[in-house]
């Protein structure tokens, strides 16, 4: 895959990079580090190669087999009356 521009933001240029990537699974989440993506350079907006995808879904149906796991707080945004 070779991209040059965002179609997100139509502005920005793409550079290959190895990110974090969250991605859900249902209810859940699994945390993965050093996915390859093309990054924008302006919005930061995220792709994805096809087989990339493939292997993160892969990966995802596994996590209950993972044997390193994270914890982290988890708060509720409760919404804020605007200001007079």
């Amino acid at each position: 895959m070779r991209r040059d521009r965002c179609d997100f933001c139509s502005s920005g240029r793409l550079h290959w990079r190895r990110v974090r990537h969250y991605h859900r699974v249902g209810t859940g989440l699994v945390v993965m580090d050093a996915v390859p993506a093309y990054v924008c350079d302006k919005c930061g907006h995220r792709y994805f190669d096809a087989e990339i995808v493939k292997e993160m879904e892969r990966l995802s149906r596994r996590r209950s087999r993972l044997k390193d796991r994270v914890s982290f707080p988890r708060v509720r945004f409760t919404q804020v009356g605007a200001a007079k």
